[in-house]
Protein backbone atom coordinates (compact mmCIF):
# COMPACT_ATOMS: atom_id res chain seq x y z
CA UNK A 1 0.00 0.00 0.00
CA UNK A 2 1.14 3.31 -0.97
CA UNK A 3 0.25 6.56 0.63
CA UNK A 4 0.71 9.75 -1.26
CA UNK A 5 0.20 12.85 0.54
CA UNK A 6 2.84 15.74 1.69
CA UNK A 7 5.30 12.46 2.64
CA UNK A 8 4.70 9.63 0.25
CA UNK A 9 4.96 6.44 2.58
CA UNK A 10 5.26 2.55 1.62
CA UNK A 11 3.49 -0.05 3.74
CA UNK A 12 4.39 -3.10 2.25
CA UNK A 13 3.04 -6.32 3.56
CA UNK A 14 -0.25 -6.93 5.61
CA UNK A 15 0.51 -6.53 8.84
CA UNK A 16 2.10 -3.30 8.73
CA UNK A 17 -1.05 -2.23 7.19
CA UNK A 18 -2.65 -3.52 10.32
CA UNK A 19 -0.32 -1.89 12.39
CA UNK A 20 0.17 1.67 10.72
CA UNK A 21 -3.36 1.67 9.15
CA UNK A 22 -6.26 -0.15 10.81
CA UNK A 23 -5.21 -0.36 14.00
CA UNK A 24 -4.99 3.52 13.98
CA UNK A 25 -8.23 3.88 12.01
CA UNK A 26 -9.82 0.88 12.82
CA UNK A 27 -11.27 2.31 16.26
CA UNK A 28 -12.47 5.99 15.32
CA UNK A 29 -15.46 7.02 14.16
CA UNK A 30 -15.11 7.35 10.58
CA UNK A 31 -16.87 7.12 7.30
CA UNK A 32 -15.28 6.14 3.96
CA UNK A 33 -17.37 7.24 0.85
CA UNK A 34 -16.17 5.49 -2.28
CA UNK A 35 -17.31 6.85 -5.61
CA UNK A 36 -16.65 6.73 -9.83
CA UNK A 37 -15.20 2.92 -9.46
CA UNK A 38 -13.56 2.78 -12.76
CA UNK A 39 -12.20 -0.90 -14.06
CA UNK A 40 -9.80 -1.21 -16.66
CA UNK A 41 -10.38 -5.27 -18.22
CA UNK A 42 -9.69 -6.12 -21.18
CA UNK A 43 -11.39 -9.62 -22.82
CA UNK A 44 -9.06 -12.94 -21.22
CA UNK A 45 -6.69 -11.01 -19.13
CA UNK A 46 -5.62 -12.03 -15.78
CA UNK A 47 -4.40 -8.29 -14.94
CA UNK A 48 -6.29 -5.19 -14.17
CA UNK A 49 -6.43 -2.32 -12.96
CA UNK A 50 -8.84 0.68 -11.03
CA UNK A 51 -9.42 3.60 -10.06
CA UNK A 52 -11.85 5.29 -7.87
CA UNK A 53 -12.13 8.57 -5.51
CA UNK A 54 -12.73 8.68 -2.40
CA UNK A 55 -14.16 11.04 0.68
CA UNK A 56 -12.97 10.33 4.47
CA UNK A 57 -13.71 11.41 7.40
CA UNK A 58 -12.70 11.10 10.95
CA UNK A 59 -13.17 11.50 14.21
CA UNK A 60 -11.57 10.34 17.89
CA UNK A 61 -13.38 7.14 19.16
CA UNK A 62 -17.26 8.17 20.26
CA UNK A 63 -16.92 11.44 18.87
CA UNK A 64 -18.03 11.37 15.79
CA UNK A 65 -21.92 12.63 16.49
CA UNK A 66 -20.78 15.60 17.49
CA UNK A 67 -20.93 18.58 15.13
CA UNK A 68 -18.31 20.87 16.78
CA UNK A 69 -16.13 17.91 17.39
CA UNK A 70 -12.48 17.45 16.00
CA UNK A 71 -12.55 15.87 12.41
CA UNK A 72 -9.93 15.11 10.00
CA UNK A 73 -11.32 15.02 6.53
CA UNK A 74 -9.66 13.13 3.48
CA UNK A 75 -10.14 13.44 -0.62
CA UNK A 76 -8.44 10.84 -2.48
CA UNK A 77 -7.99 8.98 -5.60
CA UNK A 78 -7.24 5.20 -5.42
CA UNK A 79 -5.50 3.56 -8.09
CA UNK A 80 -5.01 -0.54 -7.78
CA UNK A 81 -3.46 -3.23 -9.13
CA UNK A 82 -5.06 -6.26 -9.57
CA UNK A 83 -4.33 -10.12 -10.65
CA UNK A 84 -6.81 -13.16 -11.06
CA UNK A 85 -5.19 -16.28 -9.51
CA UNK A 86 -5.40 -19.29 -10.58
CA UNK A 87 -9.04 -20.19 -8.47
CA UNK A 88 -10.40 -17.11 -10.84
CA UNK A 89 -10.41 -14.87 -7.79
CA UNK A 90 -8.93 -11.08 -8.30
CA UNK A 91 -6.76 -9.75 -5.79
CA UNK A 92 -5.48 -7.00 -5.32
CA UNK A 93 -1.55 -6.69 -5.81
CA UNK A 94 -0.95 -2.60 -5.23
CA UNK A 95 -3.03 -0.40 -4.02
CA UNK A 96 -1.90 3.37 -3.94
CA UNK A 97 -3.79 6.55 -2.26
CA UNK A 98 -2.98 10.23 -3.83
CA UNK A 99 -4.35 12.32 -1.06
CA UNK A 100 -5.41 15.01 -3.14
CA UNK A 101 -7.05 17.31 -0.17
CA UNK A 102 -7.30 17.49 3.61
CA UNK A 103 -9.48 19.57 5.79
CA UNK A 104 -9.09 19.38 9.80
CA UNK A 105 -6.76 17.89 12.35
CA UNK A 106 -4.51 15.51 11.27
CA UNK A 107 -2.88 14.82 14.35
CA UNK A 108 -5.59 12.92 14.69
CA UNK A 109 -3.94 10.87 12.44
CA UNK A 110 -0.88 10.95 14.15
CA UNK A 111 0.23 14.05 12.29
CA UNK A 112 1.19 17.58 12.51
CA UNK A 113 -2.15 19.59 13.86
CA UNK A 114 -3.46 22.15 11.52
Amino acid sequence: MEIHDDNKRVIPNLSLIRTHVFDKVGPMDTTHNISMVRVNLEDGADTATLTATSLAQHAPPGKGRYPTGPKYTVGGEYSVDLVKDEAGVWKITKLALNVVWTLGDASLMGGPPK
